[in-house]
């Protein structure tokens, strides 16, 4: 998928719960995973992050260093396909999946340059498994 904000927009509205799926209640309580962003608060449906997960793993794998911790919503700086809302809708695909997290509290994101929070890439402990000789 190429990284641009009508891709990225298209991934977040897929992995979010439909009108229609807001009736079963006991459904949506156990299955929602709500992120709070900057400037919007997102409801996403844990199926739905699973399913498109390869995808989303690839976009936040193409941004370029986030293994050190970056500023998703500067990326419209360099990017001209993508929008600061596009980031930010990423960003909060990212922290709902579990694939990226802030490395600083919400309380201490105006300190930080343009008030934008620091995300890195979650570190995967790696499965080891022991072979007999």
């Amino acid at each position: 998928m190429e990284f641009d904000s009508v891709n990225i927009r298209n991934l977040a509205t897929s992995c979010m719960f439909k009108p229609e799926e807001f009736d079963d209640l006991q459904y949506f309580s156990s299955n929602s995973i709500t992120v709070t962003g900057i400037s919007m608060k997102v409801c996403y449906d844990k199926s739905k992050i699973d399913k498109y997960r390869e995808i989303i793993v690839n976009l936040i794998d193409s941004i370029p260093g986030i293994e050190d911790g970056v500023s998703i919503l500067d990326l419209p700086k360099n990017n001209k396909k993508i929008s600061t809302y596009s980031c930010e809708l990423l960003m909060c695909l990212g922290v709902a999946s579990g694939e990226i997290e802030y490395m600083y509290p919400r309380d201490m994101w105006e300190n930080l340059p343009n008030g934008f929070p620091l995300v890195v890439r979650t570190k995967k402990e790696k499965e080891v498994k022991l072979v007999k000789n």
